[in-house]
């Protein structure tokens, strides 16, 4: 499924790299080490959305609209990521969950997803409080994951998506 998202993007792949190289310049796809299942840490793709610091405008629209997401396929090839579990966090993040919050690495039973339950049902997480909510969400998703549960996660991302409520 990894191949086939990459090639049937392929075309919007060259399009935001020519765009993102035009706009926001070098380089194109940005790299984060990333904590994933088994707390295993590997290079998560995005594509660069920030300027100098700033978020662009174009950055801006790559974000609301989760195009800058696409690279992920490749770690779903990889096999470092699916497309539907916990997001995977970076290790300043993940380090602090773990000390703070019960049954966290519980979530890393599971390799990360491009998106999850807590994606499409919590808001962005910007403080502990939201961590330990979006944690819930993880863990309900591990304890209940199902072929049913994925494709409700695939729908309710497409309408997040297309409802204009994508991440900023």
């Amino acid at each position: 499924m990894a191949l086939i998202s990459l090639i049937l993007t392929a075309p919007l792949f060259l399009i935001i790299s020519i765009l993102n190289y035009i706009i926001i310049g070098k380089p194109i796809i940005f790299k984060q080490i990333r904590v994933g299942k088994n707390k295993k840490k590997f290079l998560m793709y995005k594509f660069r959305t920030i300027h100098n610091d700033n978020i662009h405008s174009f950055g801006k629209f790559l974000r609301k609209t989760r195009l800058d997401e696409i690279p992920q396929f490749i770690n779903v090839l990889i096999g470092n990521m699916n497309f539907i579990g916990p997001r995977p966090e970076m290790i300043s993040f993940h380090e602090m969950c773990e000390e703070n919050i019960d049954y966290y690495n519980y979530r890393l039973y599971v390799n990360p997803g491009i998106t999850g339950w807590a994606q499409v049902k919590f808001k962005y997480t910007t403080s502990l409080e939201d961590y330990k909510t979006k944690t819930e969400y993880d863990l309900y998703y591990v304890k209940n994951k199902s072929f049913l549960l994925d494709l409700k996660i695939l729908l309710l991302t497409f309408l997040a998506i297309f409802k204009d409520n994508g991440s900023l």
